[in-house]
């Protein structure tokens, strides 16, 4: 995320898969029980915002902290809930990962001109809570689904799901028009599906190495397999990782794994 990519989602302002908020959730400073609801309220609006709408479903998400909703110019917030950022990610995937079916696999963060930028890439699928979650002013049970319109988060309601299927499926056919992902299998080894992708002329997009953990997977893949192209694994689950690949034209692909045998669990293609 640069300044100039900061600054057009600021021109754009709130939709579907954008949200602005002027501080974090919450401190250090607040009682126990204030910062859990506040967690609550995180949780549902990274769900609705990876969610979006049925016009939305192949685009990422993005939660951006420390923008003035009056001036929409950069407000000073409190950092230290925020800080260091590798941690928070860690946090943040297992606070979600706690109530969200399918699980996140990722999460990207990133500060620019000391506004925290979370984003979140498209997942194929939509995502409901795996168990109640308890809010300010009420409880949300199981099976809940939160969506967008515009800037304000709704409830999916069974013609609202109809209807977010078929752009799901849409969407798979569009990949359809990819030869290399025509060969591509659920369950086939990624060593195997990233060789088709590369001799199809898909290039891996690097991960700078500053940005890959001292331990875990992500280093393993990173540094001794090769396999630059990681962007991140969940901590928790399955062990799901994300890798990234683009083509000549800029077109993003993600490639989806679970597991330690790293088998293909899913793709997709991903714009904005």
């Amino acid at each position: 995320m640069t300044k100039e990519a900061l600054n057009r989602l600021i021109e754009q302002w709130e939709n579907a898969k954008v949200d602005f908020k002027r501080q974090w959730y919450w401190n250090a400073n607040m009682p126990k029980a204030i910062q859990e609801g506040h967690k609550s309220e995180l949780v549902k609006d990274i769900i609705a915002l990876t969610n979006g709408d049925v016009y939305s479903t192949n685009k990422r998400a993005y939660l951006v902290i420390g923008i003035d909703d009056e001036t929409r110019g950069v407000y000073d917030f409190d950092k230290s809930a925020v800080l260091p950022l590798d941690k928070l990610k860690q946090q943040l995937l297992t606070l979600l990962n706690n109530y969200a079916q399918p699980e996140f696999l990722a999460l990207d963060l990133v500060l620019v001109d000391e506004v925290l930028v979370i984003s979140v890439p498209p997942r194929g699928s939509l995502i409901s809570l795996s168990k109640d979650l308890k809010l300010k002013n009420n409880t949300d049970k199981k099976g809940t689904t939160y969506y967008r319109v515009g800037e304000d988060t709704r409830v999916a309601s069974f013609e609202v799901f109809r209807e977010f299927e078929k752009a799901f499926v849409n969407d798979s056919e569009r990949k359809s028009e990819y030869g290399s992902l025509k060969r591509m299998k659920q369950g086939m080894l990624y060593a195997e599906a990233r060789e088709i992708l590369l001799d199809d002329g898909w290039q891996a997009s690097f991960s700078r190495w500053q940005d890959i953990p001292d331990e875990g997977m992500e280093h393993h893949f990173y540094w001794e397999k090769g396999w630059q192209e990681i962007e991140a694994c969940s901590p928790t689950g399955m062990g799901y990782c994300l890798f990234n690949f683009h083509d000549e034209h800029g077109t993003r692909l993600v490639v989806v794994t679970a597991g330690e045998d790293t088998a293909v669990y899913s793709w997709h293609i991903e714009e904005g």
